[in-house]
Order: structure tokens, then C-alpha cells, then sequence
């Protein structure tokens, strides 16, 4: 946020990662008074988006995702499915994050010409650490590659470009995955989002994971898994990305059922 005030406050652009090292307004200065500097890019594959991903994708993920969700959802419920008939896309979806099952559960979930559509933010330094596993994950559930840390605006700008060809975006605003299942405080990114991409934001509430595969473990344990879609949330003109993502973290909590005092 700060990058993108003194952006327009100056006509400078500072990249993210420079502002994370400064201590001193003097610094600051300096910075502003260079005019900035380039800022570090994240490599964003486009191929998951040509046709022929698209194609491949839809046949794996019935072919071997699904059916291998299916041996670990016992049972799996949707709910809330009625938010999301006549949903003017593109749409951008936040969920709580606790399990790697999460984002295979809300893709099955999803009615199939919302997931055709899907893009998934996953976390650059873990997922596409290791370029065979980013390929893979990309090519299964469409993901790219979004920085948590540091320089976030290429992130931030390609999800602007995915919602201007059409597809929705889906993000978890926590950053991490929650290690006790309770919702984290919320990144700051989701405002931003949300206040710029002027389309609706949907709230998606996941239950189970931490059962099924907590973070530290590598197999997971058959249990209940269930997908709760909350109602679109329509962003008022001049709302700031502040209060926008504590509005936002209270959705999601509404949806899981979780107080504020239990958070």
C-alpha cells in the first residue's frame, strides 16, 4: 500500500522488497529521491491458459484428481452452491487455508464453467521452488505463482490481467496455511485486491482439512471435507484496502462459525 501511495504521490516506482529494508525516513527519501528501482518480477507462465492446457486439465483433473480427492473426502459436502448461480465473472474467491486438500476441494467444488475459468494464487517460494512441481501444479488446477513477501506487485498485476481476459482468481488471504486451523489475520494484498479488481468478491470457507492433512504431514488421512460458499460481496466505490481486508477476514469467519473472540 505504501508503494502504491508514494507511486502516486511522486511518480516513482519502489519496489516492495527495497521499502521491506527501510529503517529510516532518510532512507525513504533516498529512495524517492533516486526515483526507485526496477522491481524484482516473478516468471508468471502463461501456458496454463492456451487451449490445450485447458483441455488437458479438465480430463486430468476427472481422470486422476478428483477420484484420487474422492479416497480422501469421506464423505465431501457443498454448501452454498446457490451463491453462485447467476455470479457475474469474473469473480475473485478467498478462502481460509489450513490443508494442501483446500484448493482441490474448492475446484471440485465448483460448478464446472466456474472452475473452467479458475486461476489459483499458490505461494511462489514453495510451490515453485522446484520447477517440475510448479509445472505440475499449474497444469492440474491452473496456479501461478503469487510472492507473499517482498515484491508483490508483479503478483498483484497479473491477477488484474487474468480478471481482464476473464478468469476468476482464487486466493487465500491468510498467506500461510494455518498450522491450528484458525483463521489467520488476513494480508493486506486482499484489499488491494479486491478495491481494484472491481469485481465480486466471494467468501469460501473449507472445513476439515487440518484433519485430513495438516501442514507437516505428507499423506493424508481419510476424513470429512466440506466446501461452504458464502454470498458475493459487492465492493463499494472508495472503500480502502485496509478496511476492506478486516471486512473480508470477518466474512470468512462468519462462515465458518468462528467469534472474533476465538480467533
Amino acid at each position: 500500500e505504501l508503494a502504491l501511495l508514494l507511486e502516486e504521490s511522486f511518480g516513482v516506482l519502489i519496489d516492495d522488497g527495497d521499502l521491506a529494508q527501510v529503517k529510516k525516513v532518510a532512507q525513504l527519501a533516498a529512495l524517492i529521491e533516486q526515483g526507485g528501482s526496477a522491481a524484482a518480477s516473478v516468471e508468471i507462465p502463461v501456458w496454463p491458459l492456451e487451449p490445450g492446457a485447458r483441455r488437458a486439465r479438465a480430463l486430468l483433473q476427472h481422470l486422476l484428481l478428483f477420484p484420487v480427492h474422492r479416497l480422501v473426502a469421506r464423505p465431501f459436502r457443498v454448501e452454498g452452491l446457490e451463491h453462485l448461480q447467476g455470479l457475474a465473472t469474473p469473480a475473485l474467491f478467498i478462502a481460509n487455508h489450513s490443508s494442501h486438500v483446500d484448493t482441490v476441494s474448492i475446484i471440485r467444488a465448483l460448478p464446472a464453467p466456474l472452475r473452467a475459468r479458475l486461476a489459483v494464487a499458490a505461494a511462489a517460494d514453495y510451490f515453485f521452488r522446484v520447477p517440475s512441481v510448479g509445472r505440475l501444479t499449474s497444469l492440474l488446477m491452473n496456479t501461478f505463482p503469487f510472492s507473499r513477501e517482498g515484491a508483490v506487485r508483479t503478483s498483484l498485476e497479473h491477477c488484474g490481467r487474468l480478471t481482464d481476459q476473464g478468469w476468476s482468481v482464487l486466493i487465500y488471504p491468510e498467506g500461510t496455511r494455518s498450522a491450528t486451523g484458525k483463521l489467520l489475520p488476513f494480508k493486506l494484498g486482499v484489499g488491494l485486491l479486491a478495491a481494484e479488481l472491481h469485481v465480486p468478491v466471494v467468501p469460501v470457507a473449507v472445513f476439515g482439512g487440518p484433519a485430513v492433512l495438516p501442514k507437516g504431514r505428507f499423506l493424508p488421512r481419510p476424513g470429512p471435507l466440506r466446501v461452504r460458499f458464502g454470498a458475493p460481496i459487492q465492493v463499494a466505490d472508495g472503500s480502502t484496502p485496509t478496511t476492506l481486508t478486516l471486512e473480508l477476514r470477518d466474512q470468512v469467519a462468519a462462515l465458518l462459525n468462528i467469534s472474533e473472540e476465538g480467533t
